[in-house]
């Protein structure tokens, strides 16, 4: 859980998983239920999710406690009855993307955009909430809070440099890093 502060985001609520790599799904939602303990699902504006936080049970997961999201996707996922890179492989070369609405992402009805990064990978980010017209531009704000790891690891203070491994020293040296950042 994060507040953003002048374009960053500042974590209040995280967890350190005792493994490297993506969390899975029942984890996700026990720590999502941690965060629903302090505030209600009203009060969260929009749950950015980047393409390692996907899946029918998470996407179900987060609409039936009625939490608004908004989420890239892999290229494999299905997007009604196509799979997302099919979609993007059937653009005309002139065209910059494609707004899809009402379609169906892991069994929910979505909003979909998908489109190409300067670079020409795929970007397709898919929503529950607002105008498809806004999708790329909220999801942006997602990167606020890449803003404040890349101080942390790369930008100025090297976390990963320390080599701490244990578990509470490293839980309070992100804290001070993070305080010493605002």
């Amino acid at each position: 859980m994060a507040v953003v502060w002048r374009e960053v985001a500042i974590p209040l609520l995280f967890e350190l998983l005792p493994h490297g790599g993506s969390s899975d799904t029942q984890t996700r939602h026990v720590l999502l239920d941690d965060v629903l303990c302090l505030l209600s699902c009203t009060h969260i504006r929009v749950l950015y999710a980047d393409q390692e936080f996907i899946g029918e049970a998470w996407i179900s997961g987060l609409v039936q406690r009625g939490i608004p999201l908004c989420v890239r996707l892999r290229v494999d996922t299905m997007v009604d009855e196509w799979r997302a890179d099919d979609w993007l492989a059937r653009l005309p070369p002139e065209a910059t993307g494609l707004w899809c609405e009402d379609v169906e992402v892991y069994g929910q009805a979505m909003k979909v955009v998908l489109t190409r990064t300067a670079g020409g990978g795929p970007f397709i980010v898919a929503s529950n909430t607002g105008a498809v017209q806004e999708i790329q531009t909220r999801y942006r704000r997602r990167f606020r809070i890449e803003c404040l790891f890349r101080a942390l690891k790369t930008k100025g203070f090297n976390l990963e440099n320390t080599h701490m491994t244990l578990h509470d020293h490293v839980e309070r040296l992100l804290c001070l890093l993070t305080v010493a950042y605002v």
